[in-house]
């Protein structure tokens, strides 16, 4: 599987700092299924996905690596059996904070002032947590590891790590390239890249 690296400038007119720049680095999986997704099938093509151990193994090197090189890590997907998932494979070495839709409002409060105080090493997250009132101050590494095609989404993710402290800024997006379907997502997503930031080839 190819894997493709991107150095976008990503200075924008919320940043004070214009020699920021993200890293892209565009994960091409190896993940596919015996039938055709469509919207017909698309919960089951996602569960799959969720559950699939390669596709899984290596969003987790990434995560690994990156963790062990001391970058502070937020992994966002769209489901909680995927967040669990994941959990399962790091939380044994690594300072985690889970955070879905399950975690009540005081649980949440004293994640967040974890969170801010800069006391973990990877959060795993389901994206409708990290809205627009949420701050990640001291964020190195962003992880998409779930297909979406919205590109509201995608400004706003991207807004997390785009505003933390950290001098190299660093997002892996996981490409879905052999399922047509997914990958018509992915391309929305890279054609975002393209557009709202300059390329530096």
């Amino acid at each position: 599987s190819a894997n493709n690296e991107t150095t976008i400038s990503a200075a924008d007119e919320n940043t004070h700092n214009s020699n920021l720049s993200v890293t892209i680095n565009i994960r091409e999986t190896s993940f596919r299924l015996p039938f055709k997704v469509s919207t017909r099938n698309y919960q089951s093509a996602i569960k799959a996905l969720c559950f699939d151990t390669a596709r899984n193994n290596q969003i987790v090197a990434d995560i690994i690596l990156n963790a062990q090189a001391g970058k502070k890590c937020l992994v966002l997907t769209e489901r909680k059996e995927h967040v669990d998932m994941l959990a399962e494979y790091l939380k044994h070495d690594f300072e985690i904070i889970i955070m879905t839709g399950d975690v009540g409002a005081a649980r949440k409060k004293e994640k967040m002032k974890q969170i801010a105080g800069g006391h973990f090493q990877i959060i795993i997250a389901t994206g409708q947590l990290v809205g627009e009132g949420v701050h990640f101050p001291h964020l190195d590494v962003l992880f998409f590891v779930y297909p979406f095609s919205f590109s509201g989404k995608l400004t706003q993710y991207i807004g997390r790590i785009l505003h933390s402290n950290s001098i190299t800024k660093t997002v892996f997006d996981y490409r879905d390239a052999q399922l047509p379907y997914f990958d018509r997502m992915y391309k929305k997503r890279q054609k975002y890249y393209d557009k709202k930031y300059p390329v530096n080839r």
